[in-house]
């Protein structure tokens, strides 16, 4: 029972990283190392993911936030083009 209810409290994807490592040496107490390493490797590789999710989406931002600028870049470049010929 003790084993399940670290287990589940090691899942949850917002624990701080004192409550894992808590549950972790609790769970390592009881005999259940290969679980522990388990939920550790699980944890950081949702924390890999999320951050690899993360800086997708920056990636993207900054690419549109570029073409954004270099477009505004090249409008004003043009304008006084346009205004000295007429």
């Amino acid at each position: 029972m003790l084993v399940l209810q670290l287990t589940l409290m090691a899942k949850k994807s917002r624990i701080s990283a004192p409550k894992l490592q808590k549950a972790l040496v609790g769970i390592c107490r009881i005999c259940e190392s290969h679980l522990a390493t388990y939920l550790v490797q699980k944890h950081y590789h949702s924390r890999i993911a999320s951050g690899k999710q993360d800086l997708q989406s920056q990636r993207y931002l900054l690419s549109a936030t570029l073409l954004w600028l270099l477009g505004n870049e090249q409008n004003t470049a043009c304008s006084p083009a346009a205004v000295g010929s007429s």
